[in-house]
């Protein structure tokens, strides 16, 4: 027995050394897997740092000047999507300190900026195959292969393929069956503007705006069945996509790793759904009423002939015949000659983002214009007067297009406030020169549209005056250096629309009233937004005609 535990106690300690030992492995091995996990985060974020060292350096070594950067990494991110001072304001006093052409930093991104007409015209018309995509959101991810991206976002073979599928929405045909709808709108605006008048005192005009184009592009893109004016409860949700969604913090980090956007879109779609489910509840909505009218087609119980057709039937019936029948991408991937359902919902939604706020803006800015230019508007009124006769008679789709002072004044307006200078942003998509200056593939340019559309070389000393006379002489190198709505080939598709809505609310409203100024009218606008330029507010009083 003793003999027995002298042997069992050597046993009994081996079998602790033995667990002591295979802790001390597990150990290792953990620090093992931590030490490679840190080696190669470190790994990452050293050859980051020395990258994004790099990209901050891209325009001074070859030879471009340019701001300093203001935040490590983020570089001009803040001053390129502040909301309270628009980056087109920050450009062209850049452009005032480093000339007509120098490089900035959206994060990672590397942006040329540009406001020589030679090179604008260059870019938007001359290289159209080389510069041919849009600066897009970087939470598109690749627009290439997100399944719902719209017209405006798309580039390349798809964009080709989407444009003319919707280009028929805007055809004057087109345009003539939705003009009663926008004619009712226009008229139930002006009911709403009569109570404001009737109260004999200054008001802001800028939310009747909102009002007037939520309505008209909910009733021809979105499926909404008569109007919803000063009752929709949409029109303060698209505010805040366009105030404050279009830059979220997330939207800010992603630019710190552009390469990773379409992976960070899932994450972006994710955070959108928690963060933004009215927004999610509203395009669940338009797809629904998309699958019940496209239901309707298929049982043949679609729209009868005569009654004006919304988008949504003329995209349901939109095929791109340019495309055979059978046809195939090199992919291997099958062409699809009509929308799909989730493209249908992408081009009615963008139609809304991009029409609600533009057309809004600047009926409110030709109103604040009209009240300081008291002449100007006197003139207005006299060619509506001549052109659209007795106030009682609706005012026809023929009258509206003969309206030609009013084109100048709108066109005025828009020289001197470009609500949508974003639109004049291109990709480059294989490397090629502007000017003279080498660029590469993937390189962006930002058109400084304020020095553009003020630079006195093209419009005369008078550039900074309000002056409409000057839209009558319209030269080659004006139209050039006008880019409001972009240019070439990716002008805004829906310009017909806005010009329609602002000029015949402007007609409807002046056979009434004159807009005057008052001690609480603003003597200088104040100008906040991010994708668009917004006027702050706009006060005026109406006085009436008769």
């Amino acid at each position: 027995m003793a003999l027995e535990a002298q042997v069992a106690i050597p046993v009994y300690e081996l079998e602790q050394f033995r667990q002591k030992q295979s802790i001390l492995l597990y150990d290792k091995k953990n620090v093992m897997i931590f030490l490679l996990v840190f080696i190669v985060a470190s790994t990452v974020l050293i050859k980051y740092y020395f990258s994004a060292k790099n990209t901050v350096n891209y325009w001074k070594e070859r030879g471009i000047d340019g701001p300093p950067s203001t935040r490590p990494f983020f570089n001009h991110l803040d001053e390129l999507q502040s909301y309270h001072k628009p980056s087109c304001i920050t450009l062209r006093e850049w452009t005032k300190q480093y000339g007509k052409t120098y490089g900035v930093y959206e994060g990672q991104r590397k942006v040329l900026v540009i406001s020589d007409p030679e090179m604008v015209h260059e870019m938007f018309i001359k290289k159209f195959e080389q510069f041919h995509g849009r600066m897009n959101a970087i939470s598109f991810g690749d627009v290439d292969k997100n399944p719902s991206i719209h017209v405006f976002n798309a580039r390349g073979a798809r964009w080709k393929r989407l444009r003319t599928i919707t280009n028929p929405s805007f055809s004057v045909s087109s345009l003539r069956r939705i003009y009663p709808i926008v004619e009712d709108a226009c008229n139930v605006t002006t009911s709403f503007l009569d109570k404001a008048y009737a109260k004999n005192e200054s008001f802001n005009i800028h939310p009747y705006f909102h009002e007037l184009t939520m309505d008209v592009i909910c009733r021809v893109a979105m499926g909404q069945k008569g109007t919803l004016q000063f009752q929709n409860p949409d029109v303060e949700l698209v505010k805040d996509v366009f105030y404050n969604f279009m830059s979220t913090k997330l939207e800010q980090y992603m630019h710190l790793v552009p390469s990773m956007s379409d992976y960070l879109r899932h994450v972006f779609m994710i955070y959108l759904a928690l963060t933004a489910a009215p927004f999610r509840r509203m395009m669940n909505q338009l797809a629904k009423i998309i699958r019940e009218r496209i239901e309707l087609k298929e049982q043949g119980r679609g729209a009868p002939v005569g009654e004006p057709n919304d988008f949504i039937d003329i995209y349901i019936d939109a095929v791109d015949d340019s495309i055979s029948d059978g046809a195939y991408k090199k992919s291997g991937e099958k062409v699809i000659k009509r929308l799909t359902e989730d493209e249908i919902v992408s081009q009615c939604l963008v139609f809304l983002l991009a029409g609600f706020d533009t057309t809004a803006n600047t009926l409110a800015l030709t109103c604040w214009f009209l009240a300081k230019y008291p002449e100007v508007q006197e003139r207005l009124i006299e060619e509506i007067d001549d052109v659209c006769g007795d106030p009682s008679q609706p005012i026809g789709y023929v009258q509206l297009g003969e309206l030609k002072y009013t084109d100048c004044v709108m066109k005025e307006t828009l020289r001197i406030h470009p609500i949508a200078p974003f639109a004049a942003s291109r990709e480059c998509m294989e490397s090629t020169t502007l000017g003279d200056i080498p660029i590469e593939k993937g390189t962006f340019i930002m058109t400084d549209v304020l020095t553009l559309h003020k630079d006195k070389s093209v419009w005369g000393e008078d550039a900074d005056e309000f002056n409409p006379d000057r839209f009558f002489d319209f030269t080659p190198r004006m139209q050039n250096a006008w880019v409001p709505f972009g240019s070439g080939p990716r002008t805004c598709i829906g310009m017909r629309l806005a010009y329609i809505e602002e000029k015949l609310m402007l007609a409807t409203l002046l056979r009434k009233y004159r807009i005057v100024a008052t001690d609480k009218t603003e003597k200088k606008l104040k100008m906040v937004g991010r994708s668009v330029l917004n006027p702050e507010s706009v006060t005026i009083k109406l006085e009436a005609r008769f």
